[in-house]
């Protein structure tokens, strides 16, 4: 573990990678490989340069206003090395906006060689939930004027996404009715109390074990819901950069 510190330094920024990797339930051989995947990612220059080209694109479209809806440069590393190490065959996530989640994962899939994404994105939810001055300031504009949801993910990933269109009180319970087991559940809908704990009372008994839990926004800003959820279940959860929440079931 000592010759990883240094990199995981430089890579968690002042995150505690290694001590919230621990507090997930990670073993000491899986910490060194999410260090090593989290510098993969920084590497792949490729990936990243066509990345942030589609993000300027879609801010010239904006005009100014401002927009968002994509993990921190931290958050997409540790998304993308968590779904390299647990190289999940089934992953369902609600919440899509521009799709820069489900742009890594489906990357990650595509280099695992195996793998299926399903998401769920009510466009515009936050919209009709929140202050129009919490909107800007913390989220921004998902869709600029000609873009649609997930605009993010180029064509050539698409082949192992499924996308649906509607409200996750809705489409989730029918969905994994269909799918059955899952292995990766990431939550990044509404950060309401409420709905984070009715997706995770839905998919917990769906996720098979040595599955994984995310979710995105967890702190008080928003909710604790997911923390609180994790340790009712007698499970291990960890917040990353204050912002991500990773549990296994184990």
């Amino acid at each position: 573990m000592k010759p990883l510190r240094g990199v995981a330094k430089r890579i968690g920024q002042g995150y505690n990678l290694l001590s919230n990797a621990q507090k997930a339930g990670l073993t000491p051989k899986e910490i060194a490989k999410l260090v090593r995947y989290m510098a993969e990612y920084f590497s792949d220059k490729t990936f990243l340069r066509d990345f942030h080209a589609r993000i300027e694109e879609a801010k010239q479209a904006a005009k100014g206003s401002p927009i968002g809806g994509w993990f921190t440069p931290f958050g997409q590393a540790l998304l993308y090395a968590l779904v390299r190490l647990f190289k999940p065959s089934v992953a369902v996530e609600t919440g899509v906006a521009a799709g820069g989640s489900s742009r890594i994962i489906l990357y990650v899939m595509q280099k695992n060689e195996k793998g299926r994404l399903f998401s769920i994105d009510l466009p515009e939810g936050d919209m009709k939930l929140y202050p129009k001055d919490i909107v800007n300031s913390r989220i921004g504009t998902y869709l600029p004027p000609g873009y649609s949801t997930g605009w993010l993910v180029p064509e050539w990933l698409k082949g192992r996404w499924k996308l649906y269109m509607g409200d996750a009180r809705l489409l989730l319970p029918e969905l994994l009715e269909s799918i059955g087991e899952v292995d990766l559940f990431l939550h990044d809908s509404l950060h309401t109390s409420e709905q984070v704990r009715m997706e995770l009372e839905v998919v917990f008994p769906r996720l098979r074990r040595g599955g994984l839990l995310m979710a995105d926004d967890v702190n008080e800003d928003w909710t604790l819901a997911f923390v609180d959820f994790i340790q009712e279940q007698g499970l291990r959860p960890a917040v990353f950069a204050q912002r991500y929440g990773v549990a296994l079931k184990r």
